[in-house]
C-alpha cells in the first residue's frame, strides 16, 4: 500500500485521526515552549550586562517555559498509558485521561504565562517617562 493510501485509511478511522492529532499537540506544545526557551537563552547571552533588571524575568520566562516542555514530554506517555489501561479495563485509565489532557493544557497555560512574564520584565525594563 503506497503512502497516500495509507494515509487516506488513517483519516477514515477516528482512532488513527486522534491519535495523529494528540502526537501533534505533543510536538507543538514542545516546539513553542522548547523554542522560546532557546530563544530567551540567546537572548540573555545578549542583555546579561547591559540590562541587569531584565534579565530576572527572563529567567523566569525560562523556568515557565522549561515546566511548559516537561508537561509536552510527559503527554505521549500518559496517553499511551491510558490506552494500555482502558484495555484491560482498568480504573486507572481515567485518571491517565484526566493527566494527559490537563497537562496539554497546562502546557499551553506556560507558554501564554512565560511570554507575559517576558513581556511584563521589559515593560518594566523600559525608561520611565519624565514628567
Amino acid at each position: 500500500m503506497s503512502d497516500d493510501a495509507q494515509t487516506i485509511n488513517d483519516v477514515n478511522n477516528p482512532t488513527e485521526r486522534r491519535d495523529k492529532m494528540w502526537e501533534q499537540s505533543a510536538r507543538l506544545l514542545g516546539l513553542m515552549n522548547g523554542g522560546s526557551a532557546v530563544a530567551l537563552l540567546a537572548f540573555v547571552q545578549a542583555i546579561w550586562q547591559d540590562m541587569a533588571e531584565l534579565v530576572v524575568w527572563v529567567v523566569y520566562g525560562l523556568i515557565v517555559f522549561a515546566v511548559g516542555l516537561a508537561l509536552a514530554t510527559i503527554i505521549p506517555q500518559l496517553r499511551e498509558s491510558t490506552i494500555l489501561n482502558w484495555r484491560s479495563n482498568k480504573p486507572k485509565a481515567k485518571i491517565y485521561q484526566f493527566l494527559y489532557r490537563w497537562a496539554a493544557k497546562l502546557s499551553v497555560l506556560s507558554f501564554l504565562v512565560g511570554v507575559g512574564i517576558v513581556a511584563y520584565g521589559i515593560l518594566e525594563s523600559l525608561p520611565k517617562p519624565t514628567p
